[in-house]
């Protein structure tokens, strides 16, 4: 008998506990991690705003949800900074979903939407060019024309 209200009883109070943790999470938490995030990016120390940038999606997460509309802004956050350190898969895994949770919250001209699809079209014109004959690490591509990556 006992062994069986442990067992009813331990998920129940792991999901208290999530609970409290994803309410403990609050605008002004957010706030002030992405004004510790921005300080970070304006001053090109991206390494160290990457685990910021990741905190603040999961705190949106916590927050809001894995699939709410205010992680578009977090993620494309972390995908810039991605970006910028030239991760571009991971780059791309951010901005895509960035994208496909507008589309779901919302239509395809949506103003949020297309600053998405902006930043999705950098990296993907950047994966092109990286993919392109003649690259090299100073980002010269000399006489190589652009193909496209999919």
């Amino acid at each position: 008998m006992r062994k069986v209200s442990l067992v009813l009883i331990a998920p129940l109070f792991a999901a208290w506990v999530s609970a409290q943790a994803a309410a403990d999470v609050t605008d002004t938490d957010r706030q002030k991690t992405y004004k510790e995030f921005r300080d970070l990016f304006d001053a090109r120390k991206y390494s160290e705003a990457l685990p910021v940038a990741e905190k603040i999606v999961e705190m949106t997460e916590s927050q809001y949800g894995a699939n709410d509309r205010a992680l578009a802004n977090p993620l494309t956050n972390l995908g810039t900074v991605h970006y910028r350190m030239k991760d571009y898969p991971a780059a791309e895994k951010d901005y895509e979903r960035s994208v496909q949770i507008l589309e779901q919250t919302s239509g395809a001209a949506d103003r949020a939407c297309f600053n998405a699809r902006v930043h999705q079209s950098s990296w993907s014109t950047m994966r092109s060019a990286a993919i392109c004959e003649g690259w090299n690490s100073t980002g010269s591509t000399g006489t190589c024309s652009f193909i496209t990556a999919r």
